[in-house]
């Protein structure tokens, strides 16, 4: 996953990026899942499911908020997982990056 990133984050405003590079052997689709890496400092923040069956052949996608909007701080990752039933199953992730 190359963004978002530390250097490159989200906004709280509307779709936003997720870019990625494939090769030959990752999975042709995935689920993406934002999760925040210290949800202590986010009241009520659990992890949140933004697609799925996502085409790992596009390389970029942009994701819609979830319902309720962006959550707004730091810690963040997209983990790019096998289906919305095995979100710990993580193929790939994103570095931290603040929305």
């Amino acid at each position: 996953v190359t963004s978002p990133n530390e250097v490159q984050g989200w906004t709280n405003q509307g779709g936003q990026p997720l870019v990625w590079t494939r090769v030959d052997t990752d999975a042709l689709n995935f689920t993406a899942l934002l999760v925040n890496q210290v949800r202590a400092q986010i009241s009520g923040f659990s992890p949140q499911i933004l697609a799925a069956l996502v085409d790992g052949t596009l390389g970029k996608v942009n994701l819609n908020p979830p319902s309720g909007g962006w959550t707004v701080g730091s810690g963040f990752r997209v983990n790019l997982v096998a289906n919305d039933t095995q979100l710990n199953t993580i193929l790939a992730q994103s570095p931290t990056f603040n929305i």
